[in-house]
């Protein structure tokens, strides 16, 4: 029996949100907006969840990628906004993590749109 790409996004909601949930922690993502000569810089925030995760060793062969680094996974049917490197700023924790600012530096979604895998560092 296959797995559908309905069943595959309940079950990554149900992972994040319910079987992972102590580890989640806030998440917000702040897109720049039109900017308007004369005027202070605006973002348009949309807040959700994510839990943090190491990074594989394996992956600190690629120059993208430096010490304290690390992963974010977050459910994607929670977001209107699409994550993307550089037009997005992202501010975690607050909860159980430290609130800290970050950059994104790689974005991935899987196959069946159910989640986004996110390096981010430090700002």
């Amino acid at each position: 029996m296959a797995l559908t790409k309905a069943k595959f996004q309940a079950l990554a909601t149900k992972l994040i949100n319910k079987t992972f949930g102590d580890f989640r922690d806030t998440l917000v993502m702040r897109t720049l907006d039109d900017v308007v000569y004369g005027s202070d810089q605006t973002y348009t925030n949309e807040t959700g969840l994510a839990i943090p995760t190491s990074i594989d060793s394996k992956q600190f062969e690629s120059q993208m990628i430096e010490l304290g680094d690390f992963k974010l996974i977050t459910d994607a049917a929670q977001w209107s906004t699409v994550p993307k490197v550089g037009d997005v700023d992202l501010i975690f924790g607050g909860t159980q993590w430290p609130t800290v600012n970050l950059t994104i530096k790689d974005v991935k979604k899987d196959a069946a749109n159910a989640a986004y895998t996110m390096i981010v560092r430090a700002k």
